[in-house]
């Protein structure tokens, strides 16, 4: 592997390279070792690792002395044809990294899935050396950029640190699902504030005039009195459902915040996250409860938040792990944080 030319992920000495392999499987449990250090992540693309540094592997990547080992991508080149767009600012700065064109396909899904491991181990990611690399000229940059140079003249090591804190929002899956009635009460004893979103507009009937008069020509060929017999059945129907018994399949519960909200929503889960492969669900409905923070500013997903922005989402960091683990504890389920990897309750 030529390490310069590769996407390497620095490990320290603090994080046990294993954890490195779990957490891959998490998100990938199609994850095989082919021999060695090699991991097969797809069919044309593999991490390598851990491989151990030398201290001239250290000079010539232009990274620090702690860094003990890597673990690198081996997959082919694969760029968007044209330039990221103006108004794109990623939090990790690929748009700064790959002016040309972001990585795509398999090379986008292989970077992303190291990226969002070194988030969760708070790591460092050294993009491959490139022929041709510069920032857009327009846009300024916190971290190194691509067309920064070294002491020696060399172009500086494009490293990206993804912020660990970026990680906030917690969904919770279960056998079990919880009424209104059950949760709402829970929810406050950890937020206050918690209360049921309920939609508040009554509702009056169609617009005057949609019978005789129907604006989108989807009935024009039927006469005024069929309208009529159609509309009749449609309210006997309606009818019909209302005096039946109420299917809930969804409802949410909101805890105002200052600088934003925390929105728990409760539906039955559509696509279950890799990481829960290996739950035997048996033919139940599994219960998805989100437990997911906005915030006020809308600067969630932005280059560069304001201070006002961290405060916010650190003051409401907490109460999302403690609402998600009351939770866990009172279904007995399973923890996922937004990035698919598996949490802990009792480490909330």
């Amino acid at each position: 592997m030529q390490l310069q030319s590769t996407h390497l992920l620095l490990l320290d000495g603090e994080v046990e390279p294993s954890d490195v392999v779990i957490l891959l499987q998490t998100r990938l449990p199609t994850l095989t070792r082919i021999d060695g250090e090699h991991w097969r992540l797809s069919r044309h693309g593999s991490v390598v690792g851990p491989v151990e540094l030398t201290a001239a592997d250290r000079v010539a990547l232009g990274i620090d002395e702690t860094i003990e080992a890597v673990f690198g991508l081996e997959i082919p080149r694969e760029r968007e044809a044209s330039p990221p767009p103006s108004w794109l600012a990623d939090r990790e700065g690929l748009h700064l990294a790959f002016p040309e064109g972001l990585p795509t396909r398999g090379e986008g899904r292989a970077l992303e899935l190291l990226i969002d491991v070194a988030r969760r181990l708070h790591l460092s990611i050294r993009l491959a050396d490139e022929p041709s690399t510069g920032a857009r000229p327009d846009e300024p940059s916190t971290g190194a950029r691509p067309d920064e140079h070294s002491g020696s003249g060399a172009p500086a090591p494009r490293i990206i640190t993804p912020d660990p804190g970026d990680a906030v929002d917690l969904c919770v899956f279960s056998a079990y699902w919880l009424s209104p009635e059950t949760l709402e009460p829970l929810a406050r004893r950890v937020a206050p504030t918690a209360e049921l979103a309920i939609a508040t507009q009554e509702w009056h009937g169609p617009p005057p005039g949609l019978v005789n008069e129907p604006g989108d020509g989807a009935d024009a060929d039927l006469t005024e009195e069929q309208r009529v017999a159609l509309h009749a059945r449609s309210d006997q129907f309606d009818a019909e459902a209302l005096a039946g018994e109420e299917v809930l399949d969804g409802y949410a519960i909101v805890c105002p915040l200052p600088g934003g909200a925390i929105e728990l929503r409760v539906h039955v889960a559509e696509e279950l996250p890799a990481a829960l492969g290996g739950i035997d669900w048996g033919d139940i409905d599994v219960t998805e409860y989100e437990v997911r923070w906005t915030d006020a500013g809308e600067e969630r997903y932005t280059a560069d938040p304001s201070e006002e922005f961290i405060e916010a989402r650190e003051s409401a960091r907490p109460i999302v792990e403690r609402l998600s683990r009351a939770l866990a504890e009172a279904v007995n389920g399973e923890i996922v944080d937004e990035f698919g990897f598996l949490v802990n309750r009792h480490q909330l």
